[in-house]
């Protein structure tokens, strides 16, 4: 839950997490041995060294409930071989499922009626999900997620009038 960006501590947002894939199989209930659940589409930034302090600040002061630094194998995606190849290590802010903050509603429609509703000091929450959708499905074509299309469904349907 976003406390501080997305939403307030009385109507907290929902923002992206990502946690241990053990973690998340126990979440989804299920393995389907593919490895699909441990791969995350993403960008990686490089940091000035002369900044890499400043930034560090600046990211642990943001990512301050409850995430833990880890260090994680970066792949990038040979376009003219359709192969994936390592290309080092970057650090990532990775949630547990164990913290307070960590949100997993029972059901689509109330993580978009949550989401709907949230307003922090960085903006409405369902900006945040538009605007995530529009960045995953910029990625690249393996990234389109139709989670995300269901839900940003779901919650612009909360903006549409009543019908009588």
């Amino acid at each position: 839950m976003s406390h501080d960006h997305r939403g307030t501590p009385e109507d907290p947002g929902v923002v992206v997490t990502l946690i241990p894939s053990a973690e998340w199989r126990e979440l989804a209930g299920a393995d389907d041995g593919d490895g699909s659940e441990s791969k995350v589409w993403g960008v990686v930034y490089t940091i000035e060294p002369g900044r890499a302090e400043e930034v560090q600040a600046y990211l642990d002061e943001r990512e301050k409930d409850g995430y833990e630094v880890m260090e994680v194998d970066v792949f990038v995606l040979d376009q003219d071989q359709g192969q994936e190849r390592c290309a080092g290590k970057a650090s990532v802010y990775v949630g547990h499922t164990t913290n307070p903050s960590f949100y997993k509603p029972p059901t689509l429609d109330q993580l978009a009626a949550q989401i709907h509703k949230s307003v922090g000091p960085s903006g409405p929450n369902k900006e945040y999900l538009y605007l995530l959708k529009q960045q995953v499905e910029d990625l690249c074509p393996p990234a389109n997620d139709p989670y995300l299309a269901n839900l940003e469904g779901l919650v612009k349907q909360l903006d549409l009038p009543a019908r009588p």
